[in-house]
């Protein structure tokens, strides 16, 4: 119940949150961590339910939804995180360590969505993992985890608002 209270209250806080973004009175990291906490709540009642259900078929059913919505979730957490570091033209340490951390972190929860999962929700996923997007995925993380060298000199010509060289 009291998990419930909190997220509960989060989820009332959401306007400020989302004003605070409008504004950029918050930090885009500190918005992905809220956005974070709020998810990990919602995704802790779901694993709470699994764990006091007195009935196998719905534990491991349970089991197998959390992992697959907490995947996706650090899914979320990548791309938020990459478009940043895109978005800035490079990854630092922390951001290329997160990136690593939450490649790791989705892979075990996705292993562990197959290991519970129905033989039709296996085949569902695998039917939904297209070999093109997780290619693309694979060359955007290649792409991002790469060192950046220390010692790159930035362009000499950059385009002004109009995109001309100057």
């Amino acid at each position: 119940m009291r998990r419930i209270a909190a997220v509960w209250y989060a989820l009332d806080e959401l306007g400020a949150l989302r004003q605070a973004i409008d504004t950029f009175a918050i930090t885009p990291d500190a918005a992905t961590q809220a956005f974070n906490q709020l998810t990990s709540g919602l995704l802790a009642i779901v694993f709470e339910a699994a764990d006091t259900s007195i009935d196998p078929d719905i534990t491991r059913t349970l089991v197998a939804i959390f992992h697959l919505m907490q995947g996706k979730e650090l899914a979320g957490q990548e791309r938020a995180c990459g478009a940043f570091g895109f978005t800035h033209g490079h990854f630092d340490e922390p951001h290329r360590a997160l990136l690593n951390q939450l490649m790791a972190d989705q892979q075990r929860c996705f292993d562990t969505f197959v290991e519970f999962a129905t033989p039709e929700a296996q085949q569902a996923w695998q039917k939904e993992l297209s070999p093109r997007t997780l290619s693309g995925i694979c060359h955007l993380r290649d792409i991002a985890c790469q060192r950046s060298s220390a010692k790159q000199s930035p362009p000499k010509e950059t385009p002004d608002k109009l995109g001309n060289l100057v």
